[in-house]
């Protein structure tokens, strides 16, 4: 009788022990899942280079309009045909974007902006009658461009962006360039840092956006 309990405790030790080890088994395989899915946001994390949206044969492509002279004090750039100049109205606390040309002066109420920055640039992109202007405020690590399309006195608000410089403290500032090209009623707009693609948008041309003048 002694003899059957001992068989009995052994076999009860026994079957408990494999319990034991099997429990730790899926312990070790569950830790492992974890940090499988730690790598797996990890990986996320990689900066992913996008593709051009940009088709090689499409020729409606805009050309940028260099200025010809910028009175930074004023934040007024000048082109061969005319002139554009951002102000601020202290007491509507809002920005301005003024269009000079000839006899014309215009200015377009830029409500939705913010250019509370201390660098400011515009840059132009011209396609036979039609302009792009991007509206930039200009950081050490980063920028905002606010872009516009201007067709016949009407200034359309297309969107905006942010671009971040990767490494700066590393690699010091890249130099940003822009390609723009329409397609119907889109603007099809990459940014490049030094001449690589950083980033895509197609920007729809809607009359919901259109920016208001100011009245005379």
């Amino acid at each position: 009788m002694e003899l059957v309990k001992k068989i009995f405790f052994i076999l009860i030790v026994l079957l408990y022990g494999c319990k034991q080890s099997s429990n730790t088994n899926i312990v070790t395989v569950n830790t492992k899942k974890v940090i499988n899915d730690e790598e797996v946001i990890n990986k996320k994390d990689v900066i992913k280079v996008p593709k051009s949206i940009i088709k090689e044969n499409l020729l409606n492509c805009f050309t940028k309009e260099n200025e010809i002279k910028h009175i930074e004090d004023d934040n007024l750039f000048v082109y061969k045909d005319f002139s554009l100049g951002l102000s601020f109205d202290v007491d509507s606390q809002m920005n301005s974007l003024i269009y000079e040309k000839g006899v014309n002066k215009y200015k377009y109420l830029l409500e939705k902006d913010d250019y509370d920055q201390p660098d400011f640039d515009i840059k132009v992109y011209i396609l036979e009658e039609t302009y792009v202007y991007i509206l930039e405020t200009i950081d050490y690590y980063s920028s905002v461009i606010y872009i516009y399309i201007y067709i016949d006195g009407v200034l359309t608000r297309l969107g905006d962006t942010s671009i971040d410089q990767p490494n700066v403290e590393d690699t010091g500032i890249k130099k940003e360039s822009f390609k723009i090209c329409k397609e119907n009623d889109t603007i099809l707009l990459e940014s490049y840092l030094d001449n690589k693609l950083y980033s895509t948008h197609k920007l729809k041309i809607e009359k919901k956006n259109v920016v208001k003048k100011a009245e005379k």
